[in-house]
């Protein structure tokens, strides 16, 4: 297994400043999908906000983006993570 597949930057990071969270092969599902999909979706709303016009037209259309951008993502990267897993045959979180 690839280093940046077992040790994501992003999880590194997050244990760098002491947030306790699994590696993701040892995850749940929606965890992965939060975890992975929520900053992107964060990032996809701040630029959408950017641009004023778009904001006062529609602010449930960026809203439904940024959503859609966090669930799609998530459960992408979920999916990835859930096949390694059960490719390597990895055990549950709670009996590592």
């Amino acid at each position: 297994m690839d280093r940046g597949t077992y040790l994501p930057p992003m999880y590194a990071a997050y244990w760098k400043l002491g947030i306790r969270i699994p590696p993701p092969h040892f995850m749940s599902f929606g965890g992965v999908a939060l975890v992975n999909g929520l900053p992107l979706g964060l990032c996809v709303l701040g630029l959408c906000m950017m641009d004023h016009e778009t904001w006062t037209t529609s602010p449930l259309a960026v809203l439904l983006a940024s959503a859609a951008t966090t669930l799609g993502w998530g459960a992408a990267v979920a999916t990835y993570y859930r096949a390694g897993r059960l490719r390597h045959r990895l055990p549950s979180w709670s009996s590592v």
